[in-house]
């Protein structure tokens, strides 16, 4: 028996919250649960990549964090697939769209203000987990560098990122 799209993004955000929250409370110490979450997406997307982009489309009030991710890493498989990329790869996108924003946990009161350190941070909270691939480390750290050198963290440029 197979669910419907919509439990399945609902279990799919309460998993991101879950496992973002141990991250930040450092009570996560095996990255199984994030790979489980990641097979779950790509399975999910794979049955239901049509209702689940819709889904995607909708802003929700709860979980604004955990959607923003699902909703991120919907959109990167759906276009890893487009792509055609190999399902190694596919995995490496959907595990990076899944904790592109992890150092954003780390972020609180003032820091929140010194948001633009939350991708080093999270790369930094991901070197923890021997399983986790270094491009995914590299494109979490990473994410938020623009082409033109205008992005942060480091402000690279070009074949810099």
């Amino acid at each position: 028996m197979t669910q419907t799209p919509v439990p399945i993004y609902e279990d799919l955000a309460s998993e991101v919250e879950e496992f973002y929250q141990k991250i930040s409370s450092q009570e996560l110490d095996d990255f199984q649960p994030i790979r489980n979450c990641t097979q779950k997406l790509l399975e999910a997307v794979q049955k239901e990549g049509a209702d689940l982009f819709e889904l995607a489309c909708h802003p929700f009030e709860d979980k604004p964090m955990a959607r923003h991710v699902v909703h991120a890493a919907i959109l990167s498989v759906m276009l890893g697939q487009s792509l055609k990329l190999n399902p190694e790869k596919l995995l490496g996108l959907a595990e990076t769209a899944l904790l592109f924003d992890v150092g954003m946990t780390a972020l609180r009161g003032k820091e929140l203000k010194d948001i633009r350190k939350h991708p080093e941070h999270g790369a930094k909270e991901l070197t923890k987990f021997p399983d986790c691939p270094p491009e995914v480390l590299q494109a979490v750290a990473q994410h938020h560098e623009r082409f033109d050198g205008s992005g942060y963290p480091k402000g690279l440029k070009e074949d810099q990122i």
